[in-house]
Formats: C-alpha cells, structure tokens, sequence
C-alpha cells in the first residue's frame, strides 16, 4: 500500500532537483517570502522543520498558493509540488489513516488523496485563511472522507446487505466481524439502526478511532460525539442482541 504513495514522493522530490530545476526556483524567488532559500531543497527542508516559524511558513505557503493558482503553467506546476513536498508530513498522515478505506487500491487512494489536495489548492480563499498550512490540510482530510461517505451511501443504496451475526458472548454490545464480512455492508446496516451516527459507530468501534479524532471529523465536540455513540451502542443493542 505504500509503495505507490512513496513513489509518488520520489517523483515529486526528482522534480524540484536543484540540478533539474534551479533557473524555474530562481524564477519563484521573486517572491520576497521565497528569496532567502538558495533552492528548492532548502526550502522543502525548512517547511518540514518543525522548529521554524509558523508564520513565516504560512506566509510561504501563501505564495506558494498564489502561483499555483496562477496561469504561468511551468511556475504553478512547480509550486504545487513544493506545497505537495512541504505538506507532506500532514498528507502523508491522512494517507495512514485512510489506507483501510481502500483495501486492496492503493492507486485509488493516491489518486483520490491527489485529486483532493490539487482541488483544495485551487479553490483556496487567501483572504478567508488565518493558518494556511492548517487548513489546506484539514480540507483535503474532510473533502477526502465526504467522498468516502458518498461512496458508502451510493454502495448502501446498490447492495443487498447480508445478515450480521453478532457474537452472543460479547457483552459490551459491540458487533464483531469475521474477517471476511464486508464493513460497507454493516455500515449499511447500521445506517437503519442509527441513522447518520453509523459512520461514529464504524470509526469507533471497527476501526479503533477515538471520539475526539471522530468528534473532529464529524464536527461535533467530543462530549457530543460520545453521548452520540452511547446512544447508538444502545439502539445496536436492542437491534441485535439475541435474547437467551
């Protein structure tokens, strides 16, 4: 599954090689939050610092921004690379939490983690954004989970969802899956139990997220969240539970 996403680095990283590509940086240094970086190696390096200065780095990515949005085509290419390589630590770990939602496919989740960010970096409002970095991140996170969720609604609506067996000695109320059972299809199932709150019940309790990563995912607070999931343990119960 990595494989394809590291690839996708090394491409990227070959790309803005000082020895391919200094006169297209040196055109990008025009920029004055740019012009003290003698390449675009140092530059990469600093943005994946974790010690430097948070504002000087967004107002990096501002430019940046700025001329990948732009129609210098050769200028905005290379700038989109460089918010690709200077994000990285932040895609990347979008890339671990997302792997399970598309077994087997690891092209399809570079390819939909790609489309994400380009359009996230497209349709960036400059003079909406106090925490560039932050939130170009964050969005590519929601619009990737979104398509995730529309997905799931679109398999809910096309499959014909198979019996769920719940183990008769789990206690907690939790459902546990045979390997082989299709999580798309419980989603599907849930959906009729809890309604929108099945997304929480997966994440939570297949998965192992915790409520406060869900409770940001979903937008809610955490305390929401977690009344949210107690209601839904409960409605699963009364569903499910076999009776002696």
């Amino acid at each position: 599954m990595r494989a394809s996403w590291e690839a996708l680095k090394e491409s990227l990283e070959r790309s803005v090689d000082p020895s391919r590509s200094k006169s297209r940086f040196d055109e990008l240094q025009r920029h004055d939050h740019l012009s003290r970086f003698q390449c675009a190696t140092a530059l990469v390096t600093y943005l994946n610092d974790p010690t430097g200065d948070r504002d000087e780095k967004d107002a990096i990515y501002a430019s940046l921004i700025e001329v990948a949005q732009s129609r210098d085509r050769p200028r905005a290419e290379q700038a989109r690379t460089l918010l690709w390589l200077g994000l990285w630590p932040g895609l990347d770990a979008i890339h671990r939490r997302r792997r399970r939602d598309f077994p087997g496919e690891p092209e399809a989740l570079v390819s939909e983690l790609s489309t994400r960010f380009l359009e996230a970096v497209h349709r960036m409002d400059l003079t909406r954004v106090n925490r560039v970095a932050a939130t170009l991140v964050r969005n590519v996170s929601r619009d990737l989970c979104d398509g995730l969720k529309r997905r799931w609604d679109e398999d809910k609506r096309r499959a014909d969802m198979p019996d769920i067996e719940v183990a008769t000695e789990d206690t907690t109320g939790i459902i546990r899956l045979e390997p082989d059972e299709d999580v798309r299809a419980l989603r599907g199932r849930l959906a009729d139990v809890v309604g929108d709150d099945a997304d929480l019940v997966i994440g939570c309790l297949i998965y192992d997220e915790s409520q406060r990563s869900m409770a940001e995912r979903l937008g809610v607070s955490h305390e929401a969240a977690r009344k949210r999931l107690q209601r839904a343990k409960r409605k699963v119960q009364q569903r499910y539970r076999r009776t002696s």
